[in-house]
């Protein structure tokens, strides 16, 4: 009682919940939405430390996403990382340099079943040119998501033996096994394997000669795969021909898309982002001065293999109702 008294008037000193909100997708950032760095010694960083509570899990993965805006133009820099500690003192952590405008994302997925500790994290803003004073750079709609790991809902039933006595006479008795109707679950048949898009191509091509399997389990099942990023937006690009409207794109850890489908329901693991994203085999790609948003999508959607490998492209600050660029639309490869 008095440890948890403790907590709350800490959590009420440090101006943060004194513990987190349960579910399996959360956002657990307590601290302001906003920053605004310079290059000021006291003024240069974010740095944040949340101890874990009993609405953290073993294997949780975390998504640690901000909108970075950049006021001067010339060299310019920010390193955001963050890291998991455990109740083993291991720590597993990732960090990223930012040189450009545009939202930016962390994803640790740890594979470690000890319970979680704490998370921590920075952004530190650098400007090699510290002669002059220069207005810096702005940090907006920081978000640390907390994903619970799914929870497979296929369980294992062994045979259950119910002893049945059946009295024989006056004097004797019989005990007899009566097998339960309850059968037991291979729950390996249904683990989800990964698939290039030939493979699942050929995969549902297969499962149309089979109508009693259900195509939307095996569908549940694929998209159940832990360490995977989902973006929904607005408008989705594949081809310079058109777009569809409300789509996800899910990726792979290594930022290549691995699948596309519309948002009918709020999915878990799934960041909104809005405006548009455009799918393109190109991993650099930039926005040409006075391009108009048509000739871009010709240049971007160039024509490869089924085999080559695709991203996608955020495009921040997007006329939607014109479709067409502004003078701060800004492109951020997810």
């Amino acid at each position: 009682m008095k440890k948890k008294r403790m907590q709350e008037l800490l959590a009420l000193r440090e101006n943060k919940p004194a513990a987190s909100l349960p579910g399996d997708t959360v956002d657990v950032w307590y601290d302001r939405k906003l920053y605004w760095l310079t290059d000021v010694p006291l003024a240069n960083k974010v740095t944040f430390e949340i101890p874990a509570d009993s609405n953290f899990k073993a294997k949780d993965a975390f998504l640690w996403s901000a909108d970075y805006i950049f006021l001067s133009e010339g060299e310019r820099r920010a390193t955001m990382g963050f890291n998991i500690l455990f109740d083993n003192d291991s720590v597993v952590g990732r960090v990223k340099d930012i040189t450009c405008s545009g939202v930016q994302t962390l994803y640790i997925k740890p594979d470690s079943a000890f319970a979680i500790k704490s998370v921590s994290g920075f952004i530190y803003y650098m400007d090699s040119d510290s002669s002059t004073n220069k207005p810096g750079l702005i940090i907006n709609n920081i978000a640390l998501t907390r994903y619970h790991e799914p929870v497979d809902t296929m369980t294992v039933a062994g045979k259950d033996s119910l002893a049945v006595e059946r009295r024989v006479g006056t004097d004797s008795m019989v005990t007899e096994k009566k097998a339960d109707s309850i059968q037991s679950v291979d729950i390996r048949k249904n683990v989800p394997v990964r698939m290039n898009p030939r493979e699942m191509k050929e995969n549902n091509a297969a499962d149309h000669s089979h109508p009693d399997r259900p195509q939307r389990i095996k569908r549940r099942n694929y998209y159940s795969f832990v360490g995977m990023r989902r973006f929904a937006c607005h408008y989705l690009y594949v081809s310079a021909d058109g777009c569809y409207s409300k789509y996800v794109v899910e990726l792979e850890d290594s930022d290549r898309v691995r699948a596309y489908f519309p948002l009918k329901e709020e999915i878990s693991a799934t960041q909104w982002i809005g405006g548009v994203i455009i799918i393109s085999p190109m991993y650099e790609l930039d926005i040409c001065s006075g391009e108009k948003f048509a000739d871009f999508l010709h240049r971007a959607m160039l024509e490869t293999g089924c085999e080559q490998p695709v991203y996608a492209w955020h495009i921040a600050d997007f006329d939607l109702p014109g479709k067409e660029f502004t003078t701060g639309s800004r492109l951020v490869r997810l």
